[in-house]
């Protein structure tokens, strides 16, 4: 059921399934933060107070976040992404070394638990390492 969960919250923020959804560039998962048009943007927040916006959000009309991303670096560009179904987190994309490409995938259990994540350890745009919690070593 999960699975399904997060197959439809992907599936509406216009992502293709499966293998496709690991969209690389970040500037495409900006572009799908915009164009989230059902989905109310919070107030820009700059938490560094250097004029660049690090903090943006879109809700739904209950007011449940649909999106989130974090400028982590302050370097003006969005590197952390989170995913959340019913206002609760399903899955974060990270750009970890801030060269505009995704390199590690979080998969959220029930808002709280790390179920499974990915990680391309030599930045070449291929999955290098999957860690699934739960499964016998």
């Amino acid at each position: 059921m999960r699975w399904l969960l997060l197959a439809v919250m992907i599936a509406s923020l216009g992502f293709q399934a499966a293998a496709d959804e690991r969209e690389l560039d970040v500037k495409k998962l900006v572009d799908s933060f915009n164009a989230i048009e059902e989905g109310l943007p919070n107030e820009p927040y700059d938490s560094n107070g250097d004029g660049k916006v690090d903090l943006l959000e879109k809700q739904d009309e209950d007011g449940k976040k649909i999106m989130e991303m974090i400028d982590f670096n302050h370097d003006g560009l969005m590197d952390d992404f989170y995913y959340f179904t019913d206002g609760i987190i399903t899955l974060r994309k990270i750009d970890s070394n801030f060269d505009k490409k995704i390199d590690v995938w979080v998969y959220i259990k029930e808002g709280k638990y790390i179920e499974k994540y990915e990680r391309d350890l030599d930045y070449d745009g291929n999955v290098d390492q999957v860690k699934v919690f739960g499964e016998e070593e």
